[in-house]
Parts: structure tokens; sequence; C-alpha cells
């Protein structure tokens, strides 16, 4: 259901003079419930021990010796750091699913198969 803020709006006549319709469009502030921030937190602290073992959130640190020292001077020791709790959540589901998707292609082909079948999607 079209919230009142996208419901079709006439906007004009087309040449034979009937009344051309488009669905205006606008940006409404944020409201309370929009605020998912402890949600995310908490589903991340939860997740955050599963991840780390097979290296799913890079939990490395970021290297002392560099061209780019930013990090370090923002108190930002390691790679995920970088992220905010919501990416960091996004990125880590998204790399889990991958992983699962690759122990279930495993069983029905070979790695060298899928391999080439991965390396044509990424070329695409």
């Amino acid at each position: 259901m079209a919230s009142a803020s996208q419901t079709p709006k006439v906007v004009g006549k087309t040449k034979g003079g009937k009344d051309k319709e488009r669905t205006l469009r606008g940006f409404r502030p944020p409201r309370p419930e929009d605020d998912v921030e402890a949600l995310v937190l908490g589903k991340l602290k939860e997740k955050m021990p599963e991840w780390q073992v097979p290296k799913i959130i890079p939990d490395e640190a970021y290297p002392e010796q560099t061209n780019d020292d930013r990090l370090h001077q923002y108190g930002m020791p390691l790679w995920r750091d970088m992220f905010s709790p919501r990416q960091l959540y996004g990125h880590g589901t998204s790399v889990e699913v991958f992983h699962d998707l690759v122990v279930s292609k495993y069983s029905i082909c070979s790695k060298a198969e899928w391999v080439t079948a991965v390396g044509a999607h990424l070329k695409t």
C-alpha cells in the first residue's frame, strides 16, 4: 500500500487532454523505529565469536608501517575497525552465506569447475 507521499498525482495533461499521472516521491525524517543500532549490535556480538575463527571478519591488525596512518591516528588498530557495526554484520552475513554456498557446491562438482563458474560470474 502506497503511503500518502507516494500516491499518484496529476502533474499535467497528455496531448489528447487526458490527465497525466506520476508517482511523486519524497524523503521523510527518520522515526524512532528506524533506529536498529541496538539490534544490530546485539546480533553482531552474538555472531562475532563464530565469525572470528574462520576469518569471516578481518581481525588482523592494521600494519604499523604504511603510507596511510589515519587508522592509527583515529584509534582503529584492526582492519574491522574501519566498518560500522551495521556494515560488519552485513558483510559477515554475506561471507557466511558464500562459505555455505562453497561447501554445498563442492559436494556436487569439482573445485576446478566451481572456481571456473565463479570466475565467469565475477567477470561479467
